[in-house]
């Protein structure tokens, strides 16, 4: 469907979440200035080759989904940008209907990305609203009879941990930005379609949490 917004950039959350800017939203051109964001949608990619040789590829761990986040977030954290141009259009056959297999590999990869990327001490800061929004995915899952799909998503991260643990070495090793710099492209705003009636709640959470800590991340 033309007109439909499928992504207008799309928003990173503080906790790994990737959000799409507009999703389903008619195009009226609401969405045609120029802006960072926190990453760009892999299937309508532009990237200079100097920045994906500083980079790296796409890691090979995630298979499918947040692996986009995933590169724009290591790019940032290296100083590089990600921009949505509105003059770049492409048509994408996209399905937004979570299935199980989906939440699996979008919830596997969203840790996989987090742990990787951000420093011990922002994990630290962060665990209260990690370990509360992990309690939200897993009654998530219970509802939907997908528990042993969050399990297996468990079970793969702690059998790649060596794999994870040498990938975040290489990543924090190489760092120029802080998290408090990566992280002014990043949004607080809760967009999960799964939890809309919780959002505003959580959202107010999210932005009271992070202003408090916000002065001691690094």
């Amino acid at each position: 469907n033309k007109p439909i917004i499928d992504s207008a950039g799309n928003e990173t959350h503080l906790l790994g979440f990737g959000f799409p800017r507009g999703l389903g939203e008619v195009d009226r051109g609401q969405y045609e200035n120029v802006r960072v964001l926190g990453h760009v949608s892999g299937s309508c990619l532009l990237i200079r080759r100097t920045a994906l040789s500083t980079i790296g590829l796409l890691d090979p761990f995630y298979f499918i989904y947040n692996e986009d986040t995933d590169l724009c977030w290591r790019g940032s954290i290296l100083g590089w940008r990600s921009y949505y141009v509105p003059t770049s259009v492409v048509y994408h056959d996209h399905v937004t209907s979570l299935s199980e297999s989906k939440y699996y590999f979008l919830e596997r990869n969203r840790l996989a990305t987090v742990l990787k990327n951000y420093r011990k001490n922002t994990l630290v800061l962060l665990l209260p609203l990690l370990l509360g929004v992990e309690l939200l995915m897993l009654l998530l899952a219970l509802s939907r009879f997908w528990l042993g799909w969050k399990i297996r998503g468990y079970a793969d991260l702690i059998r790649a941990r060596a794999y994870l643990s040498s990938a975040r070495l290489r990543i924090q090793s190489s760092r120029r930005l802080d998290d408090r710099v990566v992280m002014n492209n990043f949004s607080i705003t809760f967009r999960h379609l799964a939890f809309r009636g919780l959002s505003d709640a959580a959202n107010r959470v999210f932005t009271a949490y992070y202003s408090f800590i916000r002065k001691y991340v690094r």
